[in-house]
Formats: C-alpha cells, sequence, structure tokens
C-alpha cells in the first residue's frame, strides 16, 4: 500500500514536471515569435525612413543642378554618409551613436597629416536613430559646404564643434555650436545663411 502511494506520487511529480518542461517551451516559443514580430515592424519602419531619406537626399541633391557627374559624386557622398550612420546604428543592434562618433566620421578626413583642422568638444552623448541618422547627414552638409566654400576650403582652416546637455523644461537638450577660423574672403552666399544657421 505504501509502495503504491509513493509510485503515484512519484508519477505525479514526473507528469507535473513534463507540464511544466511543455509550458515553458511553449512559453519560449512565443516570445521568440513576439520578439521576431517586433524585430519586423522595427526593420520595416527603419527601411522606410531610410528610403525617405534617400529620396530627399536625391531631391537636395538634383536641386543644385550642375552636370550628372556632379550629382553622381554629391549624391554618392551622401549615400556613403547615411551608410556609416548606419553601420554605426547596426553596431549597436539599432539602439544608438554615440554623437562624437558620429562627428568624427563627418569630421576628420578633413584633417591633415600632423595638423589637427577639426576639433570635437563635448561630454558623451548617445542619439536614438530617428536623431542620429539626420544629425549625421546635417554634418555631412555643413562639413561638404565648408570644404567648398567656408573654412575647411582654406588649408589653415579650423573648425570646432562644441556640444553640452542641457535643459528646456522636463526634457534634456543638446545644444551645438559651430566655430570656424581663418573663414575666407570669398563666401558662396548659401553656405554663409546655412554655417550661421547652426553657429
Amino acid at each position: 500500500m505504501a509502495s503504491s502511494l509513493v509510485n503515484s506520487v512519484r508519477s505525479a511529480l514526473r507528469a507535473r514536471s513534463r507540464q511544466l518542461e511543455v509550458k515553458s517551451y511553449i512559453d519560449q516559443k512565443q516570445e521568440v515569435a513576439d520578439r521576431q514580430k517586433l524585430l519586423i515592424r522595427e526593420l520595416h519602419h527603419r527601411v522606410k525612413n531610410t528610403l525617405a531619406n534617400v529620396r530627399a537626399m536625391m531631391t537636395a541633391t538634383a536641386r543644385t543642378g550642375g552636370r550628372v557627374e556632379d550629382f553622381v559624386r554629391d549624391f554618392s557622398a551622401r549615400i556613403v554618409s547615411l551608410a556609416d550612420t548606419h553601420s554605426m546604428l547596426t553596431d549597436d543592434y539599432w539602439q544608438t551613436a554615440s554623437l562624437r562618433q558620429l562627428l568624427e566620421g563627418e569630421l576628420r578626413h578633413y584633417d591633415t597629416i600632423g595638423a589637427s583642422r577639426v576639433t570635437l568638444d563635448g561630454p558623451d552623448v548617445a542619439l536614438v536613430a530617428d536623431i542620429a541618422i539626420p544629425v549625421g547627414m546635417a554634418f555631412h552638409e555643413l562639413a561638404s559646404n565648408s570644404s567648398k566654400y567656408g573654412a575647411l576650403s582654406q588649408p589653415s582652416g579650423r573648425l570646432t564643434v562644441h556640444w553640452s546637455i542641457g535643459r528646456t523644461g522636463p526634457e534634456q537638450v543638446i545644444r551645438l555650436m559651430l566655430a570656424r577660423a581663418r573663414w575666407p574672403a570669398r563666401k558662396c552666399a548659401n553656405a554663409k545663411r546655412l554655417w550661421h544657421g547652426f553657429a
């Protein structure tokens, strides 16, 4: 009688253990399916945003007029800049991108051997993808204009980007300041207006 009771208890415990294993397996499968749905939605959102950015870049590049060769060169440079920003974001699984790394990626190739023409000064700031992409594109445009018409078009020209974190009511904001040294006497009106909007 006692051994029969023990066997029944053991059998019930084994059955319960199997039930828990099955439940755990089902829960894990559901969790994986939910995560996959979330990733697909996020990917869909990112692809739509990326295509919208590419279209906007194409329109902006076409607006500058000029020759086909100029369009191809400028549009290609903008695509490379966008791709670099995306690389930073995917390295962090589409979470954030470092503002400093973003600026370094856009501005460091204007440095010359033995002399830094670009100074970056500010705290560590992580930008979410929806902000990082337009910020990266904006600095690409600013640097490109500076190399054609502004401080970076002169061998002795210098550029400093300073940023700080502040507050506007309950929200945190990033304040960016652009300073340039040895601004050339010959300036393009459009570039001057663009730079002054960000300085």
